[in-house]
């Protein structure tokens, strides 16, 4: 239930005992009772509806008085999964556009791990602020390279994929921006994580600079990635397949596609008497995902 359904609903009840009050007043024997129970009746409505506010949002923060509120409405989640970002994956987002209109796509990797005995489903995620409700959301395949609706195995770890997109954008192009995710399972447990998207600009994101020769650009050509430039890729977290797809265009660019990451490109040019390589996220069609039926042999 969100926080404004919850105040809403305290000043509604409140009315209805205020009406109800007022009745009563004209049965009492001494009316001057009643100005001061009023007065104390409505100064205790609105400090009840201040912390409904405050502590009954769904994105306040954890602590003991969350908590505390968590028990007095009968809900305690219960930690089933352990989220870590995947720092090779990341947090990007870029321009994109829905129905011809500007928006952003946002993307998102994650480690989960779960921590219980039972198999644990993540059904839902969304972003806390704009409320935004996952477009795609994939769990890795408890035994095989791919990524559907799979369930995460007790006491293993599996990789989450989850995907937003916001219309109209609220960050300009380049700019990083912070906010909170909130996986749900299938018991209805919430768990919060915090992340900072970041922003590139249409060039993309420069991880890589060396000093170009032309043996590199032979084997650039020559659709083969130089050993150099995989190594020094290796270091930044950056692990590329070996089936890459290296296109030249014009004499000092090429774009190398890798199909494990089809939402990522590399520009590879030769600037400034450097060779620059950048990674470059590409928005894909906006579109449901396909739920895959996962069956234990």
């Amino acid at each position: 239930m969100r926080a404004k359904d919850i105040v809403l609903g305290a000043i509604t009840l409140g009315l209805v005992i205020n009406l109800l009050a007022n009745e009563v007043w004209h049965y009492l024997p001494d009316r001057k009772v009643y100005p001061y129970t009023y007065h104390v009746f409505t100064i205790v409505l609105v400090i009840i509806c201040i912390l409904l506010f405050i502590f009954g949002r769904e994105d306040s923060k954890e602590g003991f008085w969350a908590k505390l509120w968590q028990k007095l409405v009968g809900h305690n989640p219960r930690e089933t999964i352990r989220l870590i970002l995947d720092t090779t994956r990341g947090s990007d987002w870029s321009k994109g556009t829905i129905r011809g209109e500007p928006a952003m796509y946002l993307h998102s990797g994650w480690y989960a791990t779960n921590v219980t005995d039972e198999e644990v489903w993540i059904l839902r995620a969304y972003l806390v602020r704009p409320r935004t409700e996952a477009d795609i959301l994939f769990v890795q395949h408890p035994e095989l390279d791919e990524f559907g609706k799979y369930p995460i195995l007790p006491k293993s770890t599996a990789k989450v994929s989850v995907d937003f997109w916001i219309q109209p954008p609220i960050r300009n192009e380049g700019e990083s921006f912070k906010g909170k995710i909130v996986f749900i399972d299938q018991f209805n447990n919430k768990h919060k994580t915090k992340v900072t998207f970041e922003g590139h600009s249409r060039e993309g994101e420069l991880i890589l600079s060396l000093k170009p020769s032309m043996k590199f650009q032979n084997k650039l050509n020559d659709s083969y990635l130089p050993k150099e430039i995989r190594k020094n890729l290796q270091k930044k977290g950056v692990l590329l397949s070996n089936n890459l797809d290296i296109c030249r265009e014009g004499t000092s660019k090429w774009v190398i596609k890798d199909p494990k990451t089809s939402h990522v490109v590399y520009i590879v040019k030769i600037q400034d008497k450097k060779l620059n390589l950048y990674k470059r996220f590409i928005p894909p069609p906006r579109q449901r995902p396909v739920h895959a039926v996962w069956t234990r042999a």
